[in-house]
């Protein structure tokens, strides 16, 4: 029986765990391709790494680098991913980006590839499509001698979103055209290189080429309550006037003294929840119908400004936090110093190895590997605030807000007094001893370092973060959110599931390794991921602007 086999027995039983040798999380090494001519021969082996558990990760193979003009090439790839869909409310998507490698550098650096695009176009560029519908097939093994395989139709119909501006041009999205449900898949997809922004790439260089893809969730525009009328710990609420007397119920006298007995007044007219409508700066204090927490409160007459991520945009989040595999390979991604830094000296394990491991391997092309363990979410654990942002940067991400984190859970739902529950969008929140997730790092309105972000997408480089992000190294601006209900105060539990509301931790500023820290990047997106490009128009949904009852 092969390793891929005995691994994935085991992991069906919740026992052991299986070795994965290829620890990228959607990539593969592509053919060389000397700068405007013909492709030329292999600085790599192509390899198609192991993806474990399927549903979690995005396949790519045949990639190839094809000569277009002296400013640019072709990337092509055939892609798939299960699980998929599209309907009116929300989508999920691929966030594709690459990586390069010039021939000879005994350095092995990974640089960033830059993506070029019509000026002003970012839904479907010229240069970005895909060819005619072909049967496809994905190695998901640990390696493809002895992995497994699973077979699409390559028959769907792909968008690309390509990010633009300062930011912009780091990668792109792959989504489904329209409406449906499934596996997604098709063949030869398309995307353009841009040269004139290669470092150390000339007419006559060769180079290596890498995929990456992570699957995100779209959370789309609209409003949406944060708090839910109750007293989580540190939850958010619409500041009341002084509470007033009931009406008055029953006079008791006694002894000549009077006792006036009054109607109780309802704990949700004491903390309403706060409706964010818009994008707009929003108030906050203690003044009647202004944002307040009932701790790590956000400034007292002051403001949560406009340019901070609040929710209300539509944003893209990765599909569950940081899994296994897209670690390892970021790591295997960075140089040996780097990887060493920012992988943990325990191996992200925890007790009895329960998370499974990230580890060292002998393949210098992938010097770290990964192991599932016998939780069923394989998430990344034993994260810092410098391992997420250093991250985010390199992939062309962001840190995701406290506010962004609340609507990923919610959704547009009116809120359910101590709810808890999975996301309304269909990322992945945990729930249950097998699935457990770590907490997220998130950016907190409790502090001036933290209401200085402005949402800015990193640039492709680890090392290189954005000037409004959270300090990297003191880690002063940014907080934890999520966790299990017992955690948060609600003496009656009801399971192990995510409170929606809880901000316990929601300014703890720790620049250290936490061992349930984990972390979940976003990106902002862009407006043009409203439109329909098969149907022609932009798609909404009177849900988007609310629905009864929040859920466990």
């Amino acid at each position: 029986m092969t390793l891929a086999k005995r691994g994935l027995e085991a992991m069906s039983r919740g026992r052991a765990h299986a070795t994965r040798r290829w620890p990228a999380y959607g990539w593969l090494v592509a053919a060389v391709l000397a700068a405007g001519a013909a492709p030329a021969q292999l600085l790599v082996p192509v390899q198609q790494p192991s993806k474990s558990p399927l549903n979690e990760h995005v396949y790519f193979s045949r990639i190839s680098l094809l000569p277009r003009d002296a400013g640019s090439a072709v990337i092509q790839f055939d892609i798939g991913w299960t699980g998929s869909w599209r309907h009116d409310v929300n989508h999920d998507a691929a966030w594709i980006f690459f990586k390069y490698r010039v021939e000879g550098d005994t350095e092995k650096t990974w640089r960033h590839v830059f993506l070029k695009a019509d000026a002003g176009k970012v839904l479907n560029p010229s240069g970005y499509g895909q060819g005619a519908a072909a049967p496809l097939s994905f190695d998901w093994g640990c390696t493809p001698k002895d992995g497994k395989t699973f077979t699409a139709a390559g028959d769907t119909q792909f968008d690309f979103l390509v990010p633009d501006g300062a930011d912009g041009f780091t990668g792109a999205f792959v989504r489904r055209a329209d409406h449906g449900m499934g596996t997604a898949s098709g063949a030869k997809l398309t995307v353009l290189w841009d040269l004139t922004k290669a470092e150390g790439v000339k007419p006559d260089t060769k180079v290596a080429i890498k995929a990456y893809g992570i699957r995100m969730i779209y959370v789309a525009e609209g409003p949406y309550a944060l708090g839910s009328g109750a007293t989580e710990s540190g939850a958010f609420y619409t500041f009341q006037p002084e509470k007033k007397r009931g009406a008055e119920k029953e006079r008791i006298s006694m002894g000549g003294a009077t006792m006036v007995i009054h109607e109780e007044v309802a704990e949700t007219d004491e903390f309403p929840p706060y409706r964010v409508t818009s994008s707009n700066a929003v108030p906050t204090g203690r003044t009647p119908g202004r944002l307040w927490a009932r701790s790590a409160e956000p400034p007292d007459g002051g403001e949560i400004p406009a340019s901070f991520p609040n929710g209300y945009r539509a944003f893209y989040m990765m599909f569950c936090p940081m899994p296994q595999a897209v670690y390892a390979s970021f790591l295997s991604s960075l140089p040996p110093d780097q990887g060493e830094y920012h992988h943990e000296q325990g191996n992200h394990a925890t007790e009895a190895g329960w998370s499974g491991a990230i580890v060292k391997s002998t393949d210098p092309e992938n010097p770290y590997e990964f192991h599932h363990g016998r939780l069923k979410s394989h998430c990344t654990w034993w994260l810092k605030w410098d391992d997420a942002t250093a991250f985010a940067a390199w992939s062309g991400l962001r840190p995701m807000t406290e506010l962004e984190n609340e609507k990923a859970l919610r959704g547009p739902r009116l809120p359910a007094r101590e709810e808890a529950g999975n996301s309304f969008w269909g990322g992945s929140y945990g729930g249950g001893r097998y699935n457990a997730h770590p907490r997220e790092m998130v950016v907190t309105v409790a502090t001036t370092n933290g209401l200085a972000y402005r949402g800015t997408h990193g640039g492709g480089s680890p090392t290189n973060w954005p000037g409004d992000w959270p300090a990297n190294k003191s880690a002063q601006g940014t907080g934890i959110r999520n966790g299990q209900e017992a955690a948060c105060g609600i003496t009656e539990l009801r399971g192990p599931m995510w409170c929606t509301s809880c901000r316990l931790e929601a300014n703890l500023n720790d620049p250290e390794r936490g061992k349930l820290y984990g972390f979940r990047a976003a990106r902002t997106a862009p407006e043009a991921a409203k439109f329909n490009s098969v149907r022609q128009e932009e798609e909404t949904s009177p849900v988007l602007q609310g629905l009864p009852g929040g859920g466990r």
